[in-house]
């Protein structure tokens, strides 16, 4: 990935992800865009950054498709916490595990986020002593 100039910026970076058999190019990140679809400009900027980037690409002149993501985001970052919510009358309570709020970062921060979340429920299951209702 590349954001800075002459490639890319904060807002347009360039960027070449590995999915299986297919290769993803991009991209933008405009705050509070609600453009539903890939404009021409952005394509083209897009396609010529990847071959800079990927020199390969610019034998083929395959591509599947474009798409706009729309990843919602927090403004005070990803949240991977466990909050106890209580259910029924008998004051008991069960776990509900966070994990969201990548917005944009979701493909490149989802392993980590998973692990995080793995280790926490983890670490509440060791606490969790079940009583036996029969």
């Amino acid at each position: 990935m590349v954001d800075a100039p002459p490639l890319g910026s904060e807002t347009r970076p360039a960027y070449i992800i590995p999915r299986g058999d297919i290769m993803v190019v991009g991209g933008t990140y405009l705050e509070g865009d609600t453009t539903a679809f890939v404009t021409g400009e952005e394509k083209r900027t897009i396609k010529n950054n990847a071959k800079v980037l990927f020199p390969k690409l610019s034998e083929s002149e395959n591509y599947i498709n474009t798409w706009v993501g729309f990843r919602p985001a927090r403004g005070l970052g990803i949240r991977t916490d466990i909050t106890m919510i209580e259910v029924g009358n008998a004051g008991e309570s069960l776990p509900l595990f966070h994990n969201y709020g990548h917005g944009g970062s979701g493909w490149t921060t989802f392993v980590g986020a998973a692990n995080t979340t793995i280790e926490m429920i983890k670490q509440y299951l060791k606490g969790v002593h079940r009583k036996s209702k029969l």
